[in-house]
């Protein structure tokens, strides 16, 4: 019942206002109530033009924000790139020092071999 009633209302109360506005239209306007309409609306125009204005400045400083974000980012990246670059860099001297290391090792282990065959054979 509080439902329908309360829908009843809302209905009666659109009704209402519409049935002002129409005998609103149907009445003409006086002079003074002219001109009052046509400032409030001049100041209506003005405030969307004027938040018009605003939504774009907040549009551009949202896109000039984007821009220095990607730009930081790139920047970042790209030292990043740089850095792992010459640790690769830094590695592969690191490995080629090891194996050549180890490869003079490996041949003085084996002229040492060779030393010790030879010994072993003239005996």
């Amino acid at each position: 019942a509080d439902t329908l009633s309360n829908a009843k209302t809302a209905v009666d109360t659109t009704a209402a206002k519409a049935s002002k506005d129409s005998v609103a239209a149907a009445k003409p306007l006086t002079e003074k109530e002219r001109i009052r309409r046509e400032k409030e609306e001049r100041k209506e125009r003005e405030w969307a033009r004027l938040d018009s204005l605003d939504a774009a400045r907040a549009a551009e400083k949202a896109a000039i924000k984007l821009e220095k974000e990607r730009k930081k980012k790139l920047e970042a990246l790209e030292k990043m790139r740089k850095r792992q670059a010459e640790e690769e860099a830094l590695l592969q001297k690191y490995i080629e020092y090891y194996r050549r290391k180890k490869a003079a090792e490996d041949a003085k282990a084996a002229k040492k071999e060779e030393v010790l065959q030879r010994e072993l054979l003239s005996e």
